[in-house]
């Protein structure tokens, strides 16, 4: 059987976290709407490498947290 390597897979989903982190620190802008749900995900996304149990060795599996609805991920145009 496979074994897998837990830190490295942590590694790597808090890489995934960081680039979704990134992504939306436009949100935290002072005109921004839905900031408080912003801040939910935000937190969530930190919250994530810590929370895995190990029973979840796949990127694709991860049970990432959804952004707020109807706003961007990223910001700009």
């Amino acid at each position: 059987s496979w074994d897998t390597d837990l830190e490295g897979f942590r590694n790597l989903v808090r890489e995934s976290r960081d680039r979704l982190l990134a992504d939306c620190d436009w949100t935290q802008m002072p005109d921004v709407e839905q900031k408080n749900g912003w801040l939910a995900y935000r937190q969530q996304l930190r919250d994530l490498p810590a929370s895995l149990d190990g029973t979840i060795t796949r990127l694709e599996n991860v049970p990432w947290p959804a952004p707020p609805s109807n706003l961007p991920a990223s910001g700009g145009e």
